[in-house]
């Protein structure tokens, strides 16, 4: 049986008649082939059939030979071909050999291509052949396809004007390209010949041809205009120009002709259009149309005047003026008619009448003639110098003067202090009146200005001065009578006056000022004057106060040393001291008395004065007092002290007996503090509830902070086990275990945990294991000499463990 190799037969595709047909790789293979299975060329393959009713497979195999038909794709010797976009090259055009060659869009595409489909420039097209044998070739021959597209042709002119006088033809028609032909229409495909002649209005279409020899798809079009010229014109035939127009030959011709102009009737060379005019010469015209292409055969001839204006004369070149006064353009001197003035030389635009001048500038000027209208082209020059007078000087812009200084008159303008010559001083700084050298001074400003000796210009800027006239008003006060405390040492400072910054005399016509830490002398006077901060003038006159200082007797103390109990909380008002308005102080100079509340402290020593509660004066001198505060420290509970058992019925006074006295005192029981009752030696102790004690010494001074015991009934038992506080493992045969009497006979389920004081398990002793021997382990290393801990657990009638300590002695 035979297939092509790109239909890729399977199994599938043998043609055999039965039923439940199998096929086999081999006469004698068991499993039979996957329908889907690949055939291979030359390959023979073995088939059954199955019995459809007995399902009994056939014995003996049918044997087909496989041939798959391979065709080659076709060749080409070009594998990437080329085209013009001109040619519109369809599939057919494609070059390949073979038979039954049909092109693809790509490798896999199982639609053939249309013969007639135009190629695509850059792309890739894919061919088969088609065999005698009808079998298409599985691979395709590729085949790249470049389509070349020349450009058209370019111009800077599409539309292109020639005149009729030449005669122009079709290789007149500018265009840059390379083989370019021109053609009739756009789709015509005969070219012209280049004699051909232009037609008027008519349109051409060019091409290109490239190296590659490939014609430009797209054309360029070209409009053609052919001008007739118009017939001979008229202008006017004398023209008049003003000098300072520069006049060229551009301005011969009228508005709307396009003109060329001549120097003679004849010549052939046109005049440059920027060509200056000459008074009196000739010029000679011609109607210029297309770019000078076509001209009138006959000339119009124009005779030019140029007129000319001179410039303004002046009998200063040289103009001086005062910057006070603001000179301006209008101020500028120069003889003349319609004279304007200009910045610069050759500048346009004539300055405004009223701008400002400018020091060291040059200005210049024309002059216009009042029946020409021409301006003058020269110009007449002007140099300005504008003197400038500056202000006078000051060392101080802000000048005062004191009212007292100047008595029996006031200071005036006389007294203004500046530097400059011929100064005149303004009330303002616009003001144009000077003011009268004997004008009495007032609280302001001032300006002044100077004058030039030699230009006699006055400054334009003014110095500003600031005045200010002081006459400080004479202090005053509530009371010119004015009492003292001789504790509170009074100082000139402690006068009581109202004014600015016054100063204190000792008498009303001293010069020299007290110090504000003079003490005060009773009984004395005391001279005020106000006086300015800023420049120091005083009031002219001066304010008396009288000084009175008055004092008061010490306080009395008998006990210079003073006892108290800590536990009283002892204050300010406990101090023992004879006297009236009694202040106390911190120290023998403070100033703020302390207050009758606060607590007194231990070692420190505190200052009295006695007080009049007329004057408010407290005595100037102090009594001291040193302080003691005795404090009883809180008594100490032993070890366990708080642990009882409830069969003894213990009372405050077995409690009482645990407690240490740390002073030498009595020890008191409360059943709370410091509110609590006072407590019997008798009162029965009740497990769990705390008590306080407190010690009293002998002078009856208690400890401050209570000691509070929780009482425990349940510690241990007097007729039960006996614990021992200690024992001496040294191996000498006494004391050697820690032994706990009657605990193994009555508790045969105990269990003791012994351990160090940093809570590390040591040993543990039970009814089969003997009492610790101070080893750890009970057979590890010895256990040094020290404090431990041990915890009876005695499980039993449910009695609560006990935990206690020992001493390990060696």
């Amino acid at each position: 049986q035979i297939f092509c190799a790109i239909d890729s037969p399977k199994v599938e595709k043998f043609n055999a008649s039965g039923t439940g047909i199998h096929w086999y790789a081999t006469e004698p293979s068991t499993t039979a082939l996957n329908s889907s299975a690949l055939l291979v060329n030359g390959s023979t393959y073995w088939a059954t059939q199955t019995n459809a009713t007995s399902g009994c497979e056939s014995a003996s195999r049918l044997a087909v030979t496989v041939v798959i038909n391979t065709t080659p794709p076709p060749t080409t010797t070009q594998a990437n071909q080329t085209f013009c976009e001109i040619e519109n090259a369809t599939i057919a055009d494609l070059n390949a050999s073979g038979t039954g060659i049909l092109w693809y869009a790509t490798e896999t595409s199982t639609t053939p291509l249309n013969s007639t489909n135009l190629l695509v420039n850059g792309a890739s097209y894919w061919a088969t052949q088609t065999a005698a044998t009808g079998c298409v070739s599985a691979n395709r021959l590729v085949v790249t396809v470049s389509i070349i597209a020349t450009p058209p042709p370019t111009t800077a002119e599409i539309n292109q004007i020639f005149c009729a006088i030449n005669n122009p033809t079709v290789a007149n028609l500018s265009a840059t390209g390379t083989g370019i032909l021109w053609y009739a229409t756009a789709t015509s495909t005969t070219p012209l010949s280049t004699s051909v002649l232009l037609i008027n209005g008519a349109s051409y279409w060019a091409t290109q041809t490239a190296i590659s020899g490939c014609e430009s798809a797209n054309r360029l079009v070209v409009n053609v205009t052919i001008i007739t010229p118009a017939p001979p014109i008229t202008i006017e035939q004398n023209k008049t120009f003003c000098e300072i127009e520069k006049a060229t030959v551009a301005n011969l011709s009228d508005p709307g002709n396009v003109l060329l102009w001549y120097a003679t009737e004849t010549s052939t060379t046109a005049l440059n259009a920027t060509e200056l005019l000459v008074d009196g010469e000739d010029y000679w015209a011609t109607q210029n149309i297309a770019g000078g292409s076509c001209e009138i055969a006959n000339r119009i001839k124009v005779t030019v005047t140029v007129t000319k204006t001179p410039p303004p004369t002046t009998t200063q070149t040289n103009q001086v003026f005062c910057a006070i006064d603001s000179p301006k353009v209008e101020n500028l001197n120069a003889s003349g008619t319609g004279i304007l003035w200009y910045a610069t030389e050759t500048s346009t635009t004539p300055l405004n009448s009223s701008a400002l001048l400018v020091n060291g500038s040059t200005y210049w000027a024309t002059q216009t003639n009042a029946t020409s209208g021409c301006e003058s082209a020269s110009r007449l020059a002007v140099n300005v110098v504008i003197n400038t007078t500056p202000p006078p000087t000051t060392t101080n812009a802000n000048q005062s003067f004191c009212v007292k200084d100047y008595l029996p008159g006031n200071p005036t303008v006389a007294n203004l202090v500046a530097s400059g010559t011929g100064i005149l001083w303004y009330a303002s700084e616009t003001s144009t009146t000077p003011l009268n050298s004997t004008d009495i001074l007032v609280n302001g400003s001032y300006w002044a200005t100077q004058t030039n000796a030699t230009t006699g210009c006055k400054s334009a800027s003014r110095l500003v001065v600031n005045v200010t006239v002081v006459n400080p008003a004479t202090p005053t006060a509530t009371s010119v009578n004015q009492a003292f405390c001789a504790a509170d040492k009074p100082t000139v400072a402690s006068l009581q006056a109202t004014g600015t910054s016054i100063n204190w005399y000792a008498n009303e016509t001293a010069s020299m000022p007290l110090n504000s830490t003079d003490l005060l002398i009773n009984g004395e006077d005391y001279w005020a004057a106000a006086s300015n901060a800023t420049t120091g003038c005083e009031s002219i006159a001066r304010l008396r106060i009288i000084v009175t200082i008055t004092d008061v007797a010490p306080a009395t103390i008998v006990n210079v040393s003073q006892t108290f109990c800590a536990s009283d909380f002892p204050t300010i008002a406990n101090l023992a001291v004879t006297g009236n308005g009694i202040l106390w102080y911190a120290t023998q100079t403070s100033t703020a008395p302390l207050l009758v509340t606060s607590p007194l402290i231990n070692g420190v020593s505190y200052w009295a004065a006695q007080s009049n509660p007329t004057t408010g004066c407290v005595s100037s001198v102090r009594v001291v007092t040193n302080v003691t505060l005795t404090t009883i420290a809180t008594p100490t509970l032993i070890s366990l002290g708080n642990e009882f058992c409830k069969i003894d019925n213990p009372t405050i006074a077995d409690l009482n007996l645990n407690v240490s006295a740390n002073n030498g005192g009595t020890i008191s029981w409360y059943n709370s503090y410091p509110n609590g009752n006072l407590l019997s030696a008798s009162t029965a102790l009740v497990d769990g509830k705390t008590y306080y004690a407190i010690e009293t010494n002998v002078n009856g001074c208690k400890s401050i902070n209570p000691l509070e015991v929780t009482v425990s009934l349940e510690a241990c038992d007097a007729y039960d086990v006996v614990i021992y506080d200690g024992f001496s493992p040294t191996g000498n045969g006494v004391n050697d275990t820690f032994k706990i009497t009657n605990l193994r006979e009555l508790y045969p389920d105990f269990k003791v945990e012994f351990f160090n004081r940093w809570g590390n398990l040591m040993y543990t002793a039970n009814a089969g294991k003997p009492d610790w021997n101070g080893r750890l382990n009970g057979d590890g290393e010895l256990s040094p000499t020290g404090v431990y801990y041990f915890v009876i657990y005695f499980n039993k009638n449910d009695r609560k463990p006990i935990q206690r300590r020992l001493y390990l002695s060696r």
